[in-house]
């Protein structure tokens, strides 16, 4: 074989494919973003967000306070962050603090806001929220509902177990028995409700029909659009998303889909991203998902079991997004409020979420890049050495923050890890650099970060090969 400096590209994608022959790298709480015109690279990897606590909520029985459990939806109405919770509803001010009304809704929750009132269902039970308290929604024409959804003056339900959906009144509380239809298409149960555009979208197990305000007099004030109907129903309503214009949701196949106002459904999920689906398939009932917009990025967040798959909407790459303590993310519900990023956990916490932080609710935030498998044919090859290029001289004064990286044959079990510095404060040249790395006949490379520092790295490292 040849000796000779080569360019090697770190994952740009999540490719953490089945069989180890067949995948490429992968990409760990980073994404992939275009550099300028000029710029040395065509792409650099950017560190995910990280988190920090910002409230601690904590209900209040006879029996004394009791920390909250899970955060299972979190909604920006009355210029406050309403949070329902397994035990209570809170309703959080911009500089942290908050009061609490007596009645949450544990489980899957969906919220929505008419200007009036927040709704928030479960499946089982229903709650209006405004400033002055939280009532229990009951009466002859209310059905447990897994979904709401708000469009042109009306609240719309699914009801739970049926093919139906219903309305209340315009602007107001009143729920009709009589304000009802049943989506069409098929024969399935609804699932979830999503307002798009002038248009709702109604989700089954097995399909989405898109309907549109026809104003009709009576009854359902909405029609089913013809034509408008997709194949692909919902596995979890908690997956249903909205971002200009488009929905996305994780299918009942298995599939990440989205669509228009119109319908016209198109699958985002990649051969790998389904794979990995597939194999948490008992989990896909409770499958949850954000979206949110920060750096001029766009991000479909969607946690299935262990394992948190990021899809950007920007440039149409999946990454994993991961907490230290677990496969997924800690964040259960996501609300944008007064310009910042929230995200609620499963112990009670809301938690500010920012690019300007490298640590995750106080454990690491660990970013980990893994470059595409180097072969040179059939035969041994050594690497003499193996630099990338990436933001340096971030260290604090007194402490030279590192970089680690592990070596790997089949891309399974990995050498120990050996650090790298990134220079002292300031040094902005620091080429970070390791030699000696060993010979093989397949060699793939993995770069962690787990000191609280930016992470800017170019998608391509070099390496001498001997």
């Amino acid at each position: 074989g040849g000796a000779g400096v080569i360019e090697v590209p770190l994952a740009l994608n999540y490719g953490m494919a089945r069989s180890s022959v067949a995948s490429g790298g992968n990409l760990v709480n980073l994404y992939a973003q275009s550099t300028p015109e000029g710029a040395e690279g065509s792409v650099v990897l950017i560190g995910a967000p990280g988190t920090k606590q910002f409230a601690s909520l904590q209900y209040t029985t006879a029996a004394g306070p009791f920390p909250e459990t899970a955060v299972n939806a979190m909604i920006f109405a009355f210029n406050k962050i309403i949070a329902v919770c397994d035990n209570a509803t809170y309703l959080l001010n911009e500089n942290g603090s908050w009061n609490h009304f007596g009645t949450g809704l544990p489980g899957q929750v969906r919220t929505s806001f008419n200007r009036f009132d927040v709704v928030a269902v479960n499946g089982e039970r229903g709650i209006w929220i405004n400033e002055a308290g939280v009532d229990e929604i009951t009466g002859d024409g209310w059905y447990p509902a897994n979904d709401v959804a708000f469009l042109d003056s009306y609240f719309v339900f699914n009801r739970a177990g049926t093919g139906q959906f219903f309305q209340t009144g315009s602007y107001n509380r009143t729920l009709n028995p009589l304000d009802f239809a049943e989506a069409e298409k098929a024969p399935d149960n609804s699932r979830a409700v999503l307002a798009i555009g002038d248009n709702l979208l109604l989700f089954g197990d097995q399909s989405m029909e898109a309907w549109y305000n026809a104003a009709n007099a009576a009854g359902f004030a909405f029609s089913r659009i013809p034509g408008a109907t997709v194949e692909h129903g919902i596995a979890s309503q908690t997956t249903a998303c909205q971002f200009n214009g488009q929905a996305f949701w994780l299918s009942s196949g298995g599939l990440v889909m989205t669509c228009g106002a119109t319908g016209g459904a198109q699958r985002i999920s990649d051969d790998q991203v389904e794979a990995a689906l597939k194999d948490r398939r008992a989990d896909w009932d409770t499958a949850r998902a954000f979206l949110y917009a920060d750096e001029g990025h766009v991000f479909y967040v969607l946690t299935v079991g262990d394992i948190t798959l990021a899809y950007d909407l920007s440039t149409g790459y999946w990454a994993q997004r991961s907490n230290y303590s677990r496969g997924c993310i800690i964040a259960r519900c996501y609300v944008q409020a007064w310009g910042r990023h929230f995200v609620g956990d499963d112990q009670g916490r809301i938690l500010e979420m920012s690019s300007g932080f490298y640590e995750d609710a106080g454990e690491p935030l660990i970013a980990e890049a893994v470059t595409m498998p180097y072969t040179n044919g059939r035969d041994f090859s050594a690497i003499g050495q193996f630099e990338i290029r990436m933001d340096t001289g971030l260290s604090p004064l007194g402490n030279e923050y590192q970089v680690r990286l592990a070596v790997s044959g089949d891309g399974v079990s990995w050498s120990p890890e050996r650090p790298g510095s990134i220079g002292v404060s300031g040094d902005r040249e620091k080429v970070v650099r390791w030699g000696k790395l060993g010979a093989r006949k397949k060699h793939r490379l993995r770069i962690r970060i787990s000191d609280p520092f930016r992470r800017a790295l170019m998608a391509q490292a070099w390496m001498a090969v001997g």
